[in-house]
């Protein structure tokens, strides 16, 4: 049996239509002279707009005496809404009266909107009407008058729509079953629950559409309570791929042993399109019992269903589970060793914590390197220690992946172990590794200047292993981590200080700037001084600095300033941060044929914020800009630019 995944229950809206006051709106208090104001409104010459607040009023203050004015728009195409609007709350049989004349004399979109009014009002003596009216032609008419009939929901109703059900076509039957479900469920809400069942089950022979046959039986099976159990074991075990979908679905909505017992029993019969939606239905439903079979398939089973098998084995979480997952974490299909992995990541309780703790001493360095990966992806404190013996282990991968677990899962208190080991780290791998677990625990290090202090004081570092230390001193930050890394630029070239210029090129916080541009100033390499200037103009317009501080870090570069690059990237540091000093600055690079276009733009953009109070300096550089640029939206904004500053001045 193939089974598709089709839309299994049929969505029903319950609309509840109603008025209410709109924000804003004041509404006349209820009195006999305030509704003939209305209704005089309603019948005068009075335009669109007034009229339509007159109905809106009078669907909060209105009478009887409204009713006749109020259902006398009710052909109007464009007052019709607002005319039901006013007549839907009031109260008494005249407004059910008036609707049902109307169903008799409308027709189109003023005829569907009357319909469903009469069924927000639930008037049962308009039921042979609707009955007939889902014979019309107009196909918007006769699907209204179903969901009506859902809406007033007597046995009249009931039988209308169950007679016009079995000769509809596929297509009208949806509202025809809409209107049913509505029945059903009022039933249900009155208690009534025989009839409900019966609705559904009416549904079910006689509906050829899959979504209305399998919400049929969904609520066939829940109407019925305990006694629903029989017809769900009979579409699980069914061949109608359909139903037995639904039947999956519903049996995930019913507690109780009975229910647990049907769909272990069908993870016996084969076929991975049958086993994988109940495995699913029984992962959802934590259902403990099924974990025998669920772990026969995880290790037998089609492919598919293996890896479905392990994932509701991880839902559900038996204790037991926990060794087969990690038995299949070498699985030789990798869909099924991943989702073994997924599955022990998520895997709650502490059983998973005490199983990953004696992998760890497992004999093969694969099961060793699992056990510490899933210890990282955990955050298994306990596990530590464990960690920290791995980090001796003869095989270099594990060894190299402990010491990472150890950045990940340790905290403060682990820093020590790190340090100890890190001087007799001199392979270059176990370096980097070790870096990245210096990074790790110094990002969630309480105390970034303690812990920064701490790695400076390690004494005997081989060059690559300082200049490590360096990289981490460069996303730690703070006081103590800078004055290390100045230190280290006072060295002659070579690594510590190659690595020192590009932790400060890196630096998040402004107080590496003056540092950077005495590097630029000072150093003989030309490669330092790109560097060193490309980081000092990053951080002349870092947030932390005021306006009047960005230009004047901007304009102490100026100077330094020779490449296309680094002219481009000045451009953008001045565009930010509008001044008359930036101003002028960019004006001197508007003749410059390497970077016109970008100092164009960046005196523009200048200007727009500075031309109120400095139009004289404006002007001559919009004049220039427009010499000097080839691109047509500079040339407007300077035009504006241009155009503002002759006003102010004129």
């Amino acid at each position: 049996m193939r089974i598709a995944r089709p839309i299994i229950l049929l969505s029903i809206a319950l609309l509840l239509a109603g008025p209410g006051r709109l924000p804003g709106q004041t509404v006349p208090q209820k009195s006999a002279e305030n509704i003939n104001k209305l209704v005089a409104m309603l019948k005068s010459g009075a335009g669109q707009k007034e009229k339509m607040d007159a109905c809106r009023q009078l669907g909060v203050i209105g009478t009887k005496q409204a009713v006749a004015p109020l259902a006398a728009l009710l052909s109007d195409e464009k007052l019709s809404h607002m005319a039901r609007y006013g007549l839907e709350p009031i109260p008494g049989r005249e407004v059910d009266d008036a609707f049902r004349a109307a169903l008799k004399r409308l027709k189109g979109k003023p005829l569907v909107g009357v319909i469903g009014s009469v069924g927000v009002r639930r008037d049962s003596k308009a039921v042979p009407q609707l009955a007939l009216l889902m014979n019309s032609p107009d196909q918007e008419v006769a699907e209204a008058a179903a969901r009506a009939l859902g809406k007033i929901a007597d046995r009249r109703a009931v039988s209308a729509l169950e007679t016009a059900l079995p000769r509809a076509t596929l297509t009208s039957q949806l509202p025809i079953a809409e209107g049913l479900f509505r029945c059903a469920e009022a039933m249900i809400f009155r208690g009534d629950q025989s009839s409900a069942a019966r609705i559904y089950d009416r549904l079910l022979a006689a509906a050829s559409a899959h979504q209305v046959r399998a919400g049929a039986l969904r609520g066939a099976v829940l109407a019925r309570g305990a006694s629903g159990v029989p017809l769900l074991a009979e579409h699980l075990k069914g061949e109608d791929p359909i139903l037995f979908l639904a039947a999956v679905k519903t049996a995930q909505e019913i507690p109780g042993k009975d229910v647990s017992d049907l769909l272990i029993g069908e993870l016996s019969r084969p076929g991975a399109d049958r086993q994988i939606p109940v495995m699913q239905a029984l992962g959802k439903r934590k259902e403990a019992a099924a974990a025998p079979a669920l772990s026969q398939i995880a290790q037998n089973g089609d492919p598919q269903a293996r890896v479905e098998a392990v994932r509701a084995l991880a839902e559900i979480a038996p204790p037991s589970a926990v060794p087969l997952l990690f038995s299949l974490l070498s699985d030789p299909q990798a869909k099924v060793a991943t989702a073994a992995h997924k599955g022990l990541a998520a895997f709650p309780g502490s059983q998973a914590d005490e199983t990953l703790l004696t992998m760890v001493n497992s004999a093969e360095a694969q099961g060793r390197m699992a056990a510490i990966n899933l210890i990282e992806l955990r955050r298994t404190k306990t596990a530590l220690p464990a960690l920290k013996k791995a980090a001796e282990d003869p095989d270099p991968g594990v060894r190299r992946r402990a010491l990472e677990a150890v950045g990940k899962v340790g905290e403060a208190d682990d820093v020590p172990f790190l340090l100890a080991r890190f001087p007799g780290a001199r392979d270059a791998a176990d370096i980097v590794v070790m870096e990245a677990a210096f990074s790790d625990l110094g990002i969630r290090s309480p105390d970034r200047e303690a812990y920064a202090s701490s790695l400076t004081r390690l004494n005997g570092l081989a060059p690559e292993q300082r200049a490590s230390i360096l990289r981490v001193l460069s996303i730690l930050g703070g006081k103590n981590a800078i004055a290390a890394v100045r230190s280290s630029m006072k060295e002659g070239p070579g690594e510590v200080r190659n690595a020192a210029v590009r932790a400060l090129v890196s630096w998040k916080t402004p107080d590496a700037a003056p540092d950077l541009l005495e590097c630029a100033r000072t150093t003989g390499e030309p490669s330092e001084k790109v560097l060193c200037l490309r980081g000092y103009l990053r951080l002349s317009s870092h947030d932390d600095l005021s306006l009047d501080q960005r230009v004047a870090a901007a304009t102490e570069a100026v100077p330094l300033v020779s490449t296309v690059e680094q002219k481009r990237m000045l451009m953008s540091v001045l565009q930010r941060n509008a001044t008359i000093s930036s101003f002028s600055i960019a004006a001197r690079y508007v003749d410059d044929p390497e970077v016109k276009e970008e100092a164009s733009l960046a005196a523009t953009a200048i200007a727009e914020s500075i031309v109120e109070k400095n139009p004289t300096e404006v002007r001559p550089v919009m004049e220039k800009v427009l010499k000097a640029t080839e691109n047509e939206r500079i040339v407007e904004r300077a035009k504006a630019v241009l155009a503002k500053a002759g006003k102010i001045l004129n």
